[in-house]
């Protein structure tokens, strides 16, 4: 430690890391820093007093006169005496927060349920969103809405778990389970079914969270009260208020009627304006779909196909298909290069006939049911290792841990691996398959280690993680290779291969540079270097 004196009137402490002797921490098992007073004065000294081996701290001595502190309103304020007392301590623990101030255990466990919460209706929505962009679904409208719904209670999760740092309380991620695939309802149908759901899950989020609230009073916690009215409770109401709207429109519709208006709402939803002259160009038509419903296994089937207006549709009840028949002479149709090619015989093929039942993809081609479930287990394994991810940056955004490079990396890098997920589940769509969201294990809350410390531990974790999450990729690879899906190995090879081999080189760099600098002070340069990244040189 070292003093220079700015001016007369103020000095300036500057604590060198080389020149703090820590390995007084361990010989004290609980340690504060106690400022038995405080001066402005160059004259101040610090010292180290260790009480009774349980009681560590840091006192600050002065020449300074409390006695002679009286402020011109005459009332007399001490604070040097103030900061004797035992809540201002400040504990030298490194497993200590230093930050935590009349912060009790009800109020911490309370928080990391409300995370849970959040992040399970977070889940909820998104498997709603994966449902709705289905391709005999296609709602595009409910789809964007319950993917920007995900998306915002993800984000009250991290906003919680940055206040529970904030605090000193220590986020515990739980377990989040498995949230349901289908959403079809015989008799409100899936859209309404799914708005009410989602009303219900909002109203349940909002009782938790009057009961946060409750507990921040019970415990006279005002920072923890004011925090859950300014940054929830208001806007909670507003988003019951929303849905309950959706939810009042779409009970207006009904679902027999309302297979039209439905449709109008979803486009409402999507933002798209429906003025009254394109009304009637993009209404879709009037299909009674009551038919589906004799025909539990249905087709479309085209005999042939013209783009003549002789072309006619009917339905044949022997294959259960929707015929097209046209007046056009498929013998004659030669290409100009002599080969014949009859696309109207071709299609006759039971795999070109296309589904009527609304219970079938219409996408779906060439898509096996083994890589159906085996991109469900890698939505799974991207989904895990986001919530890892997020449970180290939880950690390193700490008080007591304080690395916010790192703190940033693992945040990204959680937010990356669910972009993962989701893409997965866009593809799951695109193909025809049917998303299935599994459970989520909660994740570690804690990545201190003895020997390599924290950062080395949390990274070679990562590049673990990474190397499992590679080799799930390199299975669902041989998965599409085995099942002659080209379109599903190329999807992987473009979208993921690449970048995950970049990915473990990224970390592997960052281990050996955390093994090299051991668990000093290089570690804050490595952190400083993660923080200031993109930024140019420091």
């Amino acid at each position: 430690m070292s003093v220079r004196a700015a001016d007369s009137s103020s000095f300036s402490v500057f604590l060198k890391q080389s020149d703090v002797n820590l390995d007084v921490v361990p010989k004290i098992s609980t340690g504060f820093v106690k400022f038995s007073c405080f001066s402005s004065s160059p004259s101040s000294v610090l010292s180290l007093l260790s009480n009774g081996r349980t009681r560590g701290a840091v006192r600050c001595a002065s020449t300074v006169n409390e006695e002679n502190l009286v402020v011109s309103s005459g009332v007399l304020f001490q604070p040097f005496e103030e900061v004797k007392k035992e809540e201002f301590m400040v504990p030298i623990s490194p497993l200590t927060s230093l930050a935590r101030q009349r912060y009790f255990e009800d109020c911490e466990s309370a928080i990391n349920e409300q995370i849970n919460v959040e992040y399970n209706v977070s889940y909820a929505y998104h498997a709603m969103y994966a449902y709705f962009d289905r391709d005999n679904v296609a709602l595009k409208g409910l789809s964007k809405f319950f993917k920007e719904s995900s998306d915002e209670e993800r984000e009250h999760a991290e906003k919680l778990m940055k206040y529970q740092n904030t605090r000193g309380g220590r986020v515990k991620l739980h377990t989040i389970v498995a949230p349901p695939s289908e959403f079809e309802h015989v008799e409100k149908g899936d859209a309404l079914y799914a708005m009410e759901l989602a009303l219900s899950l909002e109203k349940l989020t909002n009782e938790k969270l009057l009961h946060l609230h409750e507990v921040a009073c019970t415990n006279n916690d005002p920072q923890m009260a004011d925090f859950v009215e300014s940054e929830f409770l208001a806007e909670q109401v507003e988003a019951i208020k929303n849905i309950a709207d959706y939810v009042s429109q779409l009970r207006r519709v009904g679902k027999g009627h309302g297979k039209t208006w439905v449709w109008h709402f979803d486009q409402m939803l999507l933002g798209e304006a429906i003025s009254s002259s394109s009304r009637v160009l993009i209404k879709p038509p009037h299909v009674d779909l009551d038919f589906a419903s004799k025909f539990p296994i249905g087709f479309v089937k085209f005999s042939c196909f013209s783009p003549s207006s002789s072309s006619v549709l009917s339905l044949s009840r022997r294959r259960r298909v929707v015929r097209c028949s046209s007046t056009v002479d498929e013998e004659n149709l030669v290409l100009s290069s002599g080969v014949l090619f009859q696309p109207f015989l071709e299609v006759k093929k039971e795999e070109f006939m296309v589904p009527i039942s609304p219970q079938a993809s219409l996408a779906r081609q060439r898509y096996f049911d083994d890589c159906e479930a085996a991109i469900n287990e890698q939505i799974n394994v991207e989904y895990n290792v986001s919530y890892v991810y997020h449970a180290m940056y939880a950690y390193f955004d700490r008080d007591n841990v304080a690395l916010k490079g790192l703190a940033k990396f693992f945040k990204e890098s959680s937010d990356e691996e669910r972009d993962h997920a989701e893409k997965l589940m866009k593809y799951q769509n695109t193909r025809g398959g049917r998303v299935k969201l599994h459970s989520i294990v909660n994740p570690p809350s804690e990545f201190e280690h003895a020997e390599k410390g924290d950062a080395l531990y949390a990274m070679e974790l990562a590049l673990s993680l990474e190397k499992l999450t590679n080799e799930k990729l390199v299975c669902l690879h041989g998965v599409a290779d085995r099942n002659n899906d080209p379109q599903m190995t190329d999807f992987i090879e473009g979208e993921f291969l690449a970048e995950q081999v970049e990915a473990i080189k990224k970390i592997a760099d960052y281990v050996s540079q955390l093994r090299r600098v051991g668990k000093g002070h290089g570690v804050w340069h490595f952190d400083q270097m993660l923080l200031h990244e993109g930024e140019g040189a420091l």
